[in-house]
C-alpha cells in the first residue's frame, strides 16, 4: 500500500498516535491501580516509605535519563504536539519503584 496522498499518511500517523498515546495512558492507570490494590494488602506502617520513593525519578543521574527519552519520544512522532509527547514520563518512571516498595512490603515481617 503506497501514500499517493500527503494528507492520508499524516491522518494514518495521527490516528497511530492517538492509539499510542491511549495506551500509555491505560498503562499508567493499570499501574497506579496495581499500587492502590497493593496499598490494601501492604504492611499500612511502612506505605509513605514507598511513596518517598517515587521521588527518585527526580534525583541527579535520572533526571538527564527521563530528559532525554522524553525528547527522543517526542522527536520520533513529531507533528504539531510533539512537546506533549514526553508527557507521563516521570509518573511512568516514578510508580516503579513505588509498586517494587510497595509489592516488598507485603512479604516483609514486622
Amino acid at each position: 500500500m503506497s501514500y499517493n496522498n500527503d494528507k492520508e499518511r499524516m491522518n494514518r500517523e495521527a490516528e497511530a498516535h492517538q492509539r499510542l498515546v491511549w495506551k500509555v495512558i491505560k498503562v499508567t492507570f493499570m499501574a497506579f491501580a496495581v499500587a492502590a490494590i497493593v496499598i490494601e494488602n501492604g504492611n499500612g506502617s511502612l506505605i509513605p516509605l514507598a511513596f518517598d520513593s517515587g521521588g527518585v525519578p527526580t534525583g541527579p543521574i535520572t533526571v538527564p535519563f527521563l530528559m532525554a527519552l522524553g525528547v527522543s519520544v517526542s522527536q520520533s512522532f513529531g507533528g504539531k504536539d510533539s512537546q506533549a509527547n514526553s508527557f507521563g514520563m516521570v509518573a511512568l518512571g516514578s510508580i516503579g519503584p513505588i509498586l517494587m516498595m510497595l509489592i516488598m512490603l507485603m512479604f516483609a515481617d514486622g
